[in-house]
């Protein structure tokens, strides 16, 4: 595991507790506060907080829909606003498939899903590059293809997508995704007291500050290691294109005030030497992207591998998992041949090494007068030391730990934290002279327990073996039968 990864994780913890520390919650209980942190101080949000700031956007825009009534339900503004939304649209995802194309492309060159893992800033830069490229190109096709250019279709446009998202997160219960929503719509709404372009533009981009606060790279790859958080390219292409699309909807409106399409800004941002330079940039960086590899020592693959025993079921096997693929990995403890097929599981079926794991109980008893004292003595043979064994007894008659109970339980678990090799002990417990007593036991080991010793490329192994076994140590004996009054005497019963 990444040390940068690690730190990471300990950063936004530590911000988040601070935060809390700062501000506490509300003593009622609220399921959706949120904690933020807004100008170096902890704020937390009160659930009905986020719901006021949805509902403000929702009452702002139907007062806005409300004074534009007559246009807002014509034909020809829902035709238009249409067109705007497809073909924008359209425009903004050939634009942001800048940052995702060339990562196919080195994905398909180096059989690996994440080619990015050993140079990640290199590959943020040669994404942004893809980025001006087909963004260039995108602008030059609005341009060439826009709708219209009145302003009021763009606006409707951009409020549609938010006023969705937040209509359902109040719908299903959450504020948090309703008041992010619905923080875009505000700024919108904003922008349109004033009058100068700059001024609506800096207002309106007041709502993309929630949007910053999500993720950044660092976090996307640490949420990626350390919890296996990992989305597939076009869900995170639509879910970006969701997010920014309201953006570049107002930018196009802002952008509609007395045709400024045709300006000379936007003529030299679609123009041929900021496309020649996007084009430039990523041809200049897709060549060491494509001769580095994906992982290297400092920045490794890690593969986990899971081995478990069960001894009850006479079966062992192996599961090895990875974000990336497992291809060329090969269990040399096992002879096995390398990997192959482009799978991230693998399941390898093991034969139970009898003569290497086995778990042994035996009980000696000792009656008393209504319960009997029961002596279990185990023994777990395994190849490697224990990292943590637990042992649970059970009984459907019940029975009692001597100097932990006073009542009669049905189960119990003892627990050995320390490793051992071979790890023996000693239980005693009291049982009902009918009762009956069962053990399992579950060893978990953190090397390489049955010895497959898999080995291929950059990759770290990071083992966690375990064995089950259980024995059943005591049946219930039968309750002796009702005696009748004359058996004292040898004769039948009446």
């Amino acid at each position: 595991m990444r040390p940068e990864a690690l730190a990471r994780a300990v950063l936004i913890l530590d911000r988040i507790v601070r935060d809390l520390e700062e501000r506490p919650p509300s003593v009622r209980p609220d399921p959706h506060y949120l904690p933020v942190g807004l100008f170096g101080q902890g704020v937390v949000v009160p659930g009905r907080v986020l719901a006021w700031i949805a509902l403000a956007a929702l009452g702002g825009s139907a007062l806005l829909a409300l004074a534009r009534l007559r246009s807002v339900l014509s034909g020809r503004a829902i035709m238009e606003t249409l067109r705007v939304l497809i073909v924008t649209s359209a425009a903004t995802a050939i634009g942001l498939s800048g940052l995702f194309a060339p990562e196919a492309f080195l994905e398909w060159l180096h059989g690996a899903r994440f080619p990015w893992s050993a140079h990640q800033r290199l590959y943020l830069g040669l994404g942004l590059a893809g980025l001006l490229a087909t963004s260039w190109f995108g602008l030059k096709l609005f341009r060439r293809i826009k709708p219209t250019i009145d302003p009021g279709p763009y606006f409707a446009a951009a409020l549609l997508v938010p006023l969705a998202a937040t209509v359902a997160g109040l719908r299903f219960g959450w504020p948090e995704l309703a008041a992010a929503a619905a923080t875009p719509i505000l700024a919108l709404l904003l922008s349109r007291w004033v009058e100068r372009p700059a001024r609506k533009l800096a207002l309106g981009g007041l709502g993309i500050l929630p949007l910053l606060m999500v993720l950044s790279p660092e976090d996307y790859r640490a949420a990626m290691e350390l919890g296996g958080f990992a989305l597939p390219a076009p869900l995170l292409l639509s879910a970006l294109l969701l997010a920014l699309l309201p953006f570049v909807l107002f930018v196009a409106h802002v952008a509609s005030f007395q045709d400024c399409l045709h300006s000379p800004l936007w003529r030299w941002l679609s123009g041929r030497w900021v496309g020649l330079a996007g084009l430039l940039a990523l041809i200049g960086l897709l060549v060491p992207c494509a001769l580095l590899p994906a992982y290297s020592t400092q920045h490794p693959q890690v593969v986990e591998v899971r081995q478990r025993v069960d001894l009850a079921q006479g079966r062992a096997q192996a599961v090895l998992h990875s974000a990336d693929a497992l291809d060329g990995v090969r269990l040399g403890g096992i002879g096995g041949p390398a990997l192959s097929g482009g799978e991230s599981i693998e399941t390898v079926r093991l034969p139970v090494p009898k003569d290497r794991v086995a778990f042994e109980a035996a009980v000696k008893e000792d009656a008393g007068a209504g319960e009997r004292a029961i002596i279990c003595k185990t023994r777990l043979k395994a190849p490697r030391a224990t990292d943590r064994v637990s042992y649970l007894f059970t009984s459907r008659s019940g029975f009692r730990v001597p100097g932990r109970d006073t009542v009669s339980r049905h189960s119990y678990a003892f627990t050995d934290i320390a490793p051992k090799e071979d790890p023996e002990r000693d239980f005693t417990l009291l049982l009902p002279e009918e009762g009956d007593l069962a053990v399992s036991v579950r060893a978990d080991f953190a090397l390489d327990l049955l010895g497959l010793e898999p080995a291929g490329g950059a990759r770290i192994f990071v083992h966690q073996g375990t064995i089950v076994g259980s024995r059943r140590l005591l049946e219930p004996r039968p309750a002796p039968a009702p005696r009748g009054p004359g058996a004292a005497e040898g004769g039948p019963p009446h």
